[in-house]
């Protein structure tokens, strides 16, 4: 499993969950939200190649960024 797809799941997460306020409204439901379809190529890959997906780092790059 590509570590750098997981690191960007950890950071898209986080990144998309703050995007919630009335002025960041033109920011959601452009198509270029990356969090949902980060996880589902990562399900996707996971099933496909029978892998395991494991857990980023709690100090790799996405988590530290996510925080």
């Amino acid at each position: 499993m590509d570590m750098q797809l997981l690191q960007s799941q950890r950071t898209f997460a986080p990144f998309f969950a703050y995007m919630t306020l009335p002025a960041d409204a033109r920011f959601q439901n452009t198509g270029l939200e990356r969090a949902g379809p980060v996880s589902t190529d990562i399900d996707n890959l996971a099933a496909e190649y029978s892998l395991r997906k494991p857990e980023p780092a709690a100090d790799g790059p996405g988590n530290n960024y996510a925080k």
